[in-house]
């Protein structure tokens, strides 16, 4: 704790750069707000010091307040920059707006910069504060007027430092120059016996008691200070309970105990079987492997066992099928070898762990993996045996690994930070950790940390206490065994003072918790961070400085400021009435378009026998299609594709599992009772004519996989290379290699959503539909601002017959507002009905649809276009049998087919439709129009449904994923022969 406050008095400098002026001042041994003055560095006087403690149990909670003076007769401004160490957490910032301190408020993070900048470009300054770089804050002063004067106030939480028969409390006081106003007030709550003040001692400041408190307090002026203050706490080596009451009227409680690790009278008989879990990832092919191999051998060595069984599991995107070794007096060269000619290659998926055992569980895991998943499942399930977690990768889900370790009764080493033999010593001892905790059913709820925490020294426990007093016992053990017990009885009457401090400290465990999950649960941690003004990676504090400023950005003013809270719900409240309205507007603006879709399906086209389209005098494509899209930059001229459709292609047949129905058929429809038009689908195989297919084509069946990983050196960093290999695998039947070939394209790079969208659609394709699911949630996580994100996993919970979320998705694309991507709602809506039937059939009841909005459109054929690319232009082309092309310059023909809106932004979806089609061949074809995007890599990969019998029971669908390398780049997709 003391380093933490000695940051914070010494290190609060604005300006930082030069670094030397904030140095001089530290040395100086007192603390400097650093301004820049005529190009000089310049410390500001400090003119006002408060400084109050609350310490309870080993907590205590910090606020300094400073007032600098600036001497000058300019305006400053500058960056305050100050530390974080580990254990201790900002609970609060204010600055001085009006003459009086303006708590900060907790917003997201990505919200808080943007309020900051759009602020910051009027001139106005809202006093953000954020973390930067690990556990670094940062904020800005300004203004700082002329001879004038700043307040910032800092409010954090810490630990007391622990020592041999007691504990203390650290506030650096190092005042070299004289403070016009000090005061500082200590309150010790509960404690054991009187506390000490053991140096720094001031005048008049001793303790005394207050209530079931003790208290000191001084007011100085016009004195330097020069000592730190440092205040004991004897006698606090013992088990204790502590129960507070927060201002929310729950009441919380910490336990904190010293248990004692029995000495291992025996030790531990060595295990006779052992299961190696071994990440075969592609991210583990640069991983420090030796370092790995090496601790492996030797543990397995150390533990001397005549004769061992090890299970080695290699994992990917799946687990692999043990293979069983027999050590003989630790002899591990096979084993060894094996690991040494693993290839890495393939997703990460955690969620596969543990694997099934049907001998039962080992009675060991060693996991050497970076804990980094990227396919699938991302949380291992629950251990049966205690875990021992490696990692030698710098870049590495610590924090899972960790959990995963504890949580089983083992433990964790980063490999990239521990020498060889500090581990293997760890490992000959098993470490003492908490098991559980036993109380009366619902006396407490929402303990913390979970069991698997190891033990050493003091250990903490918090949680809510719901019952009017409970007994609870905590377990101690190694390996899952219980070794020792202690018993804590709480109670709301007695025990129970008043504050927030213990609400805090568990809200910091929650957070610690919560942060296991990465960014899954950020939204989690958000609200948990808003809720008691915690700062958390994802989160920050920001101060505005009017009502309007509040309103305007949506963040209801801090608790402190009561009367402008009250202003702020009936402003927000009368903003979100408009909001409805706008919400309505855009309703009554769907609704709209709607009713000429459905008109359009209700039309009767007619043509005489036998029509073949007469196409008009031709005109300039540029223009018409300039005219379609409006204000966006005007494109090159392209000359469209002939109108008469060319020879039909051969029949080329699809795998089987591209054929594969996604969802089953529609129904209701208003053809239902008739026969449907038989039809057939031939979609063209994506045949990329790469020079890497091709030598993969020319290797023997049993060398294909070798050569896939020789080409893969030098064209692994593409993602269509991985694309290209596993339709290549499915295409030849290989459906396991296929797969893990196609996890690839998550190893690429991590948290991207274009990748992760082109491999959910194949997945999809090839009828993986639950890993589809998976990713297209993690899509839908980095990109809710997008209505695509929406809709592919609407779509794919629709092949996974979860049809109630799957229609509330595609409602948001209909009802929410997005900034782009014009006209999306109608395709949502066509999908949306499609499903309704299909959802009353399974018995789903309020789906609360707006009525107008339900029709059927069900539908002989039915093409949608999707692709990879932001900011990238994809066209679909039709060719109808009458040699009438429907695409964007001609979005409806004489037998009624219909196109959707060019979508010009990037993703798609565009779509083609004919209510009854006219018999002959439709040919399908995609065409690359162009990219506004900076960002685009390399070629575009479409993807294209089709679908016969759309929304009727004999509906059929067939997918096709393929690339286009360059602007106007024309593929054909494939055919419909009614």
């Amino acid at each position: 704790m003391h380093a933490m406050a000695r940051n914070l008095l010494c290190w609060l400098a604005l300006g930082l750069a030069p670094w030397a002026g904030a140095a001089s001042a530290q040395e100086a041994g007192g603390p400097a707000l650093v301004v820049r003055v005529q190009e000089r560095s310049q410390p500001l006087a400090i003119t006002r010091v408060e400084a109050q403690a609350r310490i309870m149990g080993f907590l205590a909670e910090t606020r300094l307040t400073i007032t600098f003076h600036n001497p000058n007769p300019l305006v400053l401004a500058g960056d305050l920059d100050f530390p974080l160490p580990e254990g201790a957490t900002v609970s609060g910032y204010a600055l001085d707006v009006g003459g009086r301190l303006v708590d900060g408020v907790v917003v997201e993070k990505d919200q808080g910069r943007q309020v900051f900048e759009k602020e910051a470009r009027q001139g106005v300054d809202p006093g953000l504060v954020e973390m930067v770089g690990g556990n670094n804050f940062r904020t800005r002063v300004f203004p700082i007027p002329p001879m004038g004067a700043r307040t910032l106030m800092v409010r954090y939480l810490s630990r007391l430092t622990v020592e041999q028969g007691g504990a203390s409390y650290h506030l650096p006081l190092r005042f070299p120059q004289p403070v016009e106003h000090f005061s500082l007030r200590v309150e010790v709550v509960k404690p054991l016996a009187t506390p000490q003040v053991k140096s720094g001692s001031l005048a008049n400041f001793n303790f005394a008691r207050w209530r079931d408190s003790f208290v000191a307090e001084t007011t100085l002026a016009g004195q330097a200070l020069k000592h730190d203050l440092v205040i004991a706490l004897p006698q606090v080596e013992r088990p204790r309970a502590v129960v507070e009451k927060a201002p929310d009227g729950q009441h919380y409680f910490c336990l904190y105990d010293f248990p004692a690790a029995p000495a291992l009278e025996n030790p531990p008989p060595p295990p006779r079987r052992v299961a190696i879990l071994w990440d075969a990832s592609a991210s583990r092919a640069t991983a420090g492997l030796p370092r790995e191999l090496g601790l492996l051998k030797a543990y397995l060595a150390q533990l001397k066992a005549p004769s061992l069984e090890v299970d080695l599991v290699l994992f990917r995107h799946q687990a692999e099928p043990a293979r069983r070794y027999v050590l003989k007096d630790g002899d591990s060269a096979e084993l060894m070898a094996a690991l040494g000619a693993v290839d890495y290659d393939g997703g990460t998926q955690m969620g596969a762990l543990p694997p099934e055992a049907q001998a039962g569980p080992p009675d060991l895991y060693l996991l050497f993996s970076d804990g980094l998943s990227t396919f699938g499942q991302e949380e291992p399930r629950a251990f049966a045996v205690p875990v021992q977690a490696f990692s030698s990768q710098a870049t590495a889900h610590h924090a899972l690994l960790r959990q995963v370790a504890q949580q089983s009764g083992g433990q964790y080493f980063n490999l990239a930070t521990l020498d060889q033999e500090t581990v293997l010593k760890a490992l000959a001892a098993p470490p003492l950790t908490f098991l559980s905790l036993e109380a009366p059913d619902g006396a407490v709820s929402e303990v913390l940390p979970r069991a698997g925490q190891p033990v050493a020294g003091l250990f903490s426990l918090g949680g809510k206490l719901l019952a009017e007093e409970a007994t609870v016992t905590l377990s101690y053990g190694r390996q899952g065994r219980v070794l020792g017990q202690a018993v804590f009885k709480l109670s709301k009457d007695q025990e129970a003072s008043e504050g927030r401090l213990l609400a805090l400290a568990w809200a910091q465990k929650k957070l610690d918790d919560l942060s296991l999950a990465g960014g899954r649960r950020q939204k989690d941690m958000t609200r948990l961070g808003q809720e008691f003004g915690l700062v958390t990676p994802g989160t920050s504090l920001l101060v505005l400085e009017n009502l309007a400023q509040y309103v305007r950005h949506r963040v209801p003013p801090p608790q402190s400021l009561p009367e402008m809270r009250r202003q702020y719900f009936v402003e927000a409240g009368r903003l979100e009435a408009l909001a409805q309205d706008k919400k309505r507007d855009k309703l009554d603006w769907i609704l709209g378009l709607w009713q000429k879709r459905v008109q359009w399906w209700q039309k009767d086209f007619q043509y005489p026998p036998g029509f073949r389209y007469q196409p008009p005098k031709p005109q300039s494509p540029t223009a018409a299609r300039d005219q379609a899209v409006g204000a966006q930059a005007p494109r090159e001229a392209l000359a469209p594709p002939p109108m008469a459709a060319p020879s039909p292609a051969p029949e080329m047949a699809v795998s089987r599992k591209m054929a594969k129905r996604a969802g089953g058929g529609g129904g209701g429809g208003e053809d239902e009772a008739a026969p449907a038009p038989q039809a057939t689908i031939s979609l063209k195989p994506w045949d990329p004519d790469t020079p890497y297919l091709a030598q993969l084509k020319k290797a023997a069946p049993d060398q294909r996989y070798q050569a896939y990983l020789s080409l893969r050196q030098e064209h692994g960093q593409a993602a269509g290379f991985y694309l290209d290999c596993a339709d290549f695998f499915f295409q030849h039947k290989q459906e396991e290699l296929g797969l893990r070939v196609l996890s690839n394209v998550a190893e690429l790079r991590l948290e991207d959503p274009a990748l992760l969208r082109t491999m959910a659609h194949r997945l999809a394709q090839a009828g993986h539909l639950e890993a589809a699911r998976l990713a297209f949630e993690e899509v839908l996580r980095l990109r809710p601002e997008e209505p695509q994100s929406h809709r592919d996993l609407a779509l794919v919970l629709a092949g996974l017959k979860q049809y109630k979320r799957a229609i509330e998705l595609l409602y948001q694309v209909v009802t929410q507002e997005w900034d782009r991507f014009r006209e999306i709602e109608l395709i949502a809506l066509t999908e949306l009905n499609r499903l309704i039937p299909l959802a009353r059939q399974a018995g789903v009841e309020g789906l609360g649809i707006d009525p107008r909005l339900v029709q059927l459109l069900d539908v002989d054929v039915r093409v949608v276009l999707t692709w990879d690319s932001d900011l990238a232009d994809m066209d679909l082309w039709v060719s109808e049998p009458s040699g009438e092309k429907c695409f964007y310059q001609h979005q409806l023909t004489t037998i009624g087919g219909h196109i959707s809106r060019d979508i010009t932004e990037g993703y798609g979806p565009e779509e083609y439709m004919v209510k009854k089609a006219m018999p002959g061949v439709y040919l399908l074809q995609a065409n690359y129009y162009g990219s506004r995007g900076p960002y685009l890599r390399g070629p575009v990969t479409l993807q294209v449904d089709v679908y016969t019998n759309y929304g009727r029971p004999q509906e059929r669908r067939q997918s096709i994923t393929l690339r286009l390398k360059q602007a106007k780049d024309v593929i054909t997709v494939g055919e419909v022969r009614f």
